[in-house]
């Protein structure tokens, strides 16, 4: 995701889909993308994905 960013292009998480082995390593890159991506990440929920692709 980082890349993209890098390249200009805006991202979208779907962040209850995201996992890892370390709860703390989780938490850190969800505060990551909400504070210093917040202009170039979107974090949705799968539920608001799955709405927005129904429009």
């Amino acid at each position: 995701m980082v890349e993209d960013v890098d390249l200009g292009f805006r991202g979208v998480i779907v962040q209850d889909a995201l996992c890892s082995s370390s709860d703390v390593g989780h938490d850190a890159l969800m505060t990551m993308y909400r504070t210093r991506f917040h202009g170039q990440v979107d974090l949705v929920t799968a539920e608001e994905l799955a709405e927005f692709w129904r429009e």
